[in-house]
């Protein structure tokens, strides 16, 4: 957990940082077990269909669950909550163990 800290606080300097061409990684945070990630998408204004929600959740849980899978296997949990860019929440991506099958 102490190397994960450091892992976190080492993040936090480099914050915001921009993912892709509308995701923008703006915090990032422990709380007990759970890695959580703060993302801001830009909605350009515009409602995110549930599909669209739904398809960047299972994307970035694919993306948890992948190789190495140390944190997983550690119990960790992994959460990105998104907002659109006037900070409104949009949804979250959960990973754990679990959820990836391990």
């Amino acid at each position: 957990k102490r190397e994960l800290k450091k892992t976190v606080e080492n993040m936090k300097a480099v914050l915001p940082r921009r993912i892709d061409a509308i995701t923008t990684m703006i915090d990032s945070r422990m709380e007990g077990s759970k890695w959580i990630f703060i993302a801001q998408i830009d909605t350009s204004g515009r409602q995110m269909t549930e599909y669209a929600k739904t398809s960047m959740r299972d994307y970035t849980v694919k993306q948890y669950c992948r190789p190495p899978y140390e944190y997983l296997d550690a119990g960790l949990i992994i959460e990105t909550k998104y907002y659109d860019e006037k900070r409104k929440y949009l949804f979250t991506a959960t990973a754990n163990k679990r959820i990836c099958g391990r």
